[in-house]
C-alpha cells in the first residue's frame, strides 16, 4: 500500500493526538493545545485549533459566571469574549 505525506504526518503525531484525547476527556483544553504544538498533520492542526477555541470558551464561561456574581454585588464589567479567537485567526491565515 502507498502512504501519503499526510498519512506519515499523522503517524508522527499519533502519540500527541492520543494524549490530547485524554486532556479533552477532563476538559484540559489549554494542555491539549500545548501538547500539539509543533505537530505537522492536518488532524493535529485542527485539534490544536479546536482545543484553543474550547479553552477560550471555557475561560469566557468562567468569566461570565464571575461577572454574574459581581453584578449581583453591584460591580459592572464588560461582556466576556473568547480571547483565543484573534490568535486562531492569525494561525489560520498563516496556514493558507
Amino acid at each position: 500500500t502507498s502512504t501519503t505525506k499526510a498519512d506519515e504526518d499523522v503517524g508522527d503525531d499519533e502519540d500527541s493526538i492520543i494524549l490530547t484525547k485524554s486532556f479533552f476527556d477532563v476538559r484540559e483544553y489549554r494542555r491539549a493545545a500545548h501538547v500539539l504544538e509543533g505537530c505537522k498533520s492536518h488532524k493535529a492542526f485542527f485539534l490544536r485549533g479546536y482545543s484553543k477555541y474550547l479553552s477560550g470558551e471555557k475561560h469566557r464561561e468562567e468569566e461570565s459566571c464571575s461577572f454574574d456574581a459581581n453584578q449581583a454585588n453591584g460591580v459592572r464589567h464588560g461582556a466576556a469574549a473568547n480571547s483565543e479567537l484573534p490568535g486562531l485567526l492569525r494561525e489560520l491565515a498563516e496556514r493558507r
